[in-house]
């Protein structure tokens, strides 16, 4: 680990926690951290990169950083957000930690409206949800209005909220859990910081493991229904090559719904920093005798890209040849940076039974019933009840033709019919009986003895009448 900068700040109330393991293209929420209602010395910044690449982006904004810290990992280790969390809990100062998208807008009066919430009561987990425009047009990221983003391009804008905020029915789905995420200090060391368990390494990870562990101990949980952040669309927004560990088919992690559902409090693997902040047992200077236990030394083994034997989305690593379905071959690299570009997915929200992804240019109606769809796969894109339009709105259109409702319709449907079809096999089924019993008796009947009798008759008046020869009687 190497600290490039120290905070020198006593006691900050806000502590706001950054994120990057060589992927960010611009920490711009700290531009609009400049211009807070709240004076700057009550906020520290603590920027934690998971490599040992120093981030350009964070240059241009050096002097809003106090604490800036190189965990130093090894280049062939996956990223585990949740060891960045607990590294970033046990060097920062501030009262109230505060997890939050790097490259976000932020009103003036954000910061505020967090000490508002805290000063009202502070025994709570606080969230924001997050506006998502995905225009073009703002990347590279040019610095537009908040009107703009709310306006054209934004996917979940409802008369100025958005649709996590009002929705009452699956919010855990449609809230943005990870736009900004905010609790006491001593309240997440209280119940172990982030779990670092494995399954929690790569995209499936988030500080609402630490949310729904704090509500199991008590602590109250409030969405905030007037302030929000602000996220522009860039490359790769939800991730490049993601490994994804156990989800739900919606990209929340089980194991983070196994504790909520169980009420389990502990993490299955707690930092052992954390431990030593929680249970007070000493470790000589508390600063680098903390640093010194941050990072376990079996974690550069345990990270290795090469133990996810070719998991990662969209990429090859060791352990996977050229014959997995996901990897992109072509004759040249433009080649293959049209099949990327062309085939880059992004969860835009969901209508009813459907989830409406951007895939490139195109938006896919992907119905729920299909469970788990990797749509950078060739085979699986082609899957005939995946709906593939070109218009967001048009693909709304089709989700909600696609709605329960509309299938209870269709399915009643298809019960009328399956009852008339079975009536007619019913009735067909008589008929065939009756023939074959007419048949067996008409049998019957030429096989008895008056019907022998009849015939016998029959063949002397046939006789008389040809010696006749048709004389009048």
């Amino acid at each position: 680990m190497r600290v490039l900068k120290q905070n020198q700040q006593t006691r900050p109330r806000l502590s706001l926690i950054l994120l990057d393991w060589g992927v960010r293209e611009s920490l711009h929420v700290l531009h609009y951290l400049q211009q807070q209602t709240i004076p700057r010395e009550a906020i520290e910044v603590v920027l934690l990169e998971y490599y040992d690449t120093v981030s350009k982006p964070a240059a241009e904004f050096e002097s809003m950083i106090d604490t800036w810290v190189l965990l130093e990992m090894p280049s062939d280790c996956y990223y585990h957000k949740h060891l960045m969390y607990n590294a970033g809990t046990v060097l920062s100062k501030g009262e109230i930690l505060m997890f939050a998208d790097s490259d976000a807008m932020v009103r003036p009066t954000f910061v505020e409206t967090v000490f508002k919430a805290f000063d009202r009561d502070s025994s709570i987990i606080y969230h924001m949800d997050e506006f998502r425009n995905i225009r073009r047009d703002f990347y590279p990221f040019n610095y537009p209005s908040f009107e703009a983003v709310v306006g054209e391009g934004c996917i979940n804008n409802v008369d100025g909220k958005t649709k996590g905020i009002l929705d009452e029915f699956d919010p855990m789905h449609t809230r943005n859990y990870g736009a900004c995420m905010c609790a006491r200090r001593d309240d997440i060391i209280g119940i172990g910081g982030a779990d670092e368990d494995l399954t929690y390494l790569g995209h499936i990870c988030g500080p609402y493991d630490m949310t729904f562990r704090l509500m199991n101990v008590g602590k109250r949980l409030v969405w905030e229904a007037d302030e929000y952040l602000y996220h522009t669309w860039h490359p790769g927004s939800d991730g490049v090559a993601n490994y994804l560990g156990p989800h739900d088919g919606r990209n929340m992690s089980t194991t983070a719904f196994q504790a909520l559902c169980s009420g389990r409090v502990p993490p299955l693997v707690e930092n052992e920093a954390i431990k030593r902040l929680r249970t007070g047992v000493p470790v000589g200077d508390a600063g680098s005798g903390l640093r010194d236990l941050l990072i376990s030394p079996l974690y550069a083994e345990l990270f290795k890209r090469s133990r996810l034997d070719g998991a990662v989305n969209g990429t090859v690593t060791a352990g996977a040849g050229r014959s997995d379905k996901r990897a992109i071959v072509g004759r040249s690299f433009a080649e293959i940076q049209t099949e990327v570009d062309s085939s880059q997915v992004r969860l835009l929200e969901t209508v009813g039974v459907c989830n409406i992804c951007e895939v490139g240019n195109r938006f896919a109606v992907v119905p729920h019933e299909l469970n788990t769809v990797d749509l950078r796969v060739r085979r699986q894109r082609e899957n005939p009840r995946i709906i593939w339009v070109n218009d967001l709105g048009e693909a709304r259109k089709a989700a909600a033709q696609m709605s329960p409702s509309a299938m209870n319709r269709q399915v009643s449907l298809e019960r009328a019919l399956q009852v008339d079809i079975t009536q007619l096999q019913l009735e067909l089924s008589r008929l065939i009986e009756r023939v074959a019993t007419a048949e067996r008796n008409l049998a019957a009947i030429y096989q008895s003895r008056t019907w022998r009798l009849f015939v016998a008759i029959g063949n002397v008046l046939q006789r008389v009448g040809k010696a006749l020869g048709g004389r009048p009687n």
